[in-house]
């Protein structure tokens, strides 16, 4: 205000975005809760539903594996996706998403020209316990250059608190 910061005490029920964790979070009285948590009412534990949005630069070859893996000890329901830049392409002619040794996980036949999007469901949620690079996958050649947005959807548990 007027040029500098005012500071505020939160107050029950008062709301925020957290930019870094792309997360939004209650106040409860004494923590902040993310939204989309079920369990325990006061946050102490229970289960989050999350997404996880980045921007992948798609690179030379006919595949590549994203910086920003699937987080360890996710269940993961989906992964949507758009392309925000269009992709490039020796002879490929179109591209599928999934993760190693399940190359098309989460759909195939995505298109190349700005503003496609893919929308991958999994047939059941399905569980990462390290974290787990998204494999992308040129069909018919190799990919040129282009940028992805790519969300996971997932659910992650967090345990209580110390006593």
């Amino acid at each position: 205000a007027n040029g500098g910061w005012v500071y505020l005490d939160a107050k029950i029920g008062w709301q925020a975005w957290i930019e870094d964790e792309a997360s939004a979070f209650r106040f409860d009285g004494s923590n902040w809760v993310a939204l989309g948590s079920f369990g325990d009412p006061v946050g102490e534990g229970g289960t989050q539903v999350r997404t996880l949005e980045f921007d992948h630069v798609v690179t030379a070859g006919s595949t590549n594996e994203t910086l920003v893996p699937i987080p360890s000890h996710a269940s993961v329901f989906g992964i949507s996706g758009r392309v925000v830049e269009a992709i490039t392409a020796n002879t490929a002619t179109s591209w599928r998403i999934g993760v190693s040794g399940s190359d098309n996980r989460y759909g195939d036949s995505y298109g190349l020209p700005f503003n496609s999007y893919a929308l991958g469901m999994s047939g059941q949620p399905q569980t990462y316990y390290s974290d787990t690079p998204l494999l992308l996958t040129a069909t018919g050649g190799e990919f040129g250059s282009g940028i992805i947005r790519l969300r996971i959807h997932y659910a992650a548990l967090t345990p209580p608190n110390a006593v």
